[in-house]
């Protein structure tokens, strides 16, 4: 028995899915560099494509947020 307190195991089924995600909003976020904060228009488009990726399933909020 293991302790999957971070629901691991779900995270790693939908990898692909996560993968697929990240490459959707790359292109937004192309112009930001990795320090900056990201302000608007640019963070209402990532927030809508999140919300876009929500509503049809699963979202692996734990690396969206390191990415």
């Amino acid at each position: 028995m293991s302790n999957d307190f971070d629901h691991y195991s779900k995270r790693l089924e939908h990898i692909g899915r996560t993968n697929e995600m990240l490459r959707a909003l790359r292109p937004i976020v192309a112009t930001i560099s990795p320090k900056s904060r990201i302000d608007e228009p640019v963070r209402s488009q990532v927030i809508a494509e999140v919300v876009r990726w929500h509503k049809s399933g699963f979202v692996d909020w734990f690396s969206l947020s390191s990415w």
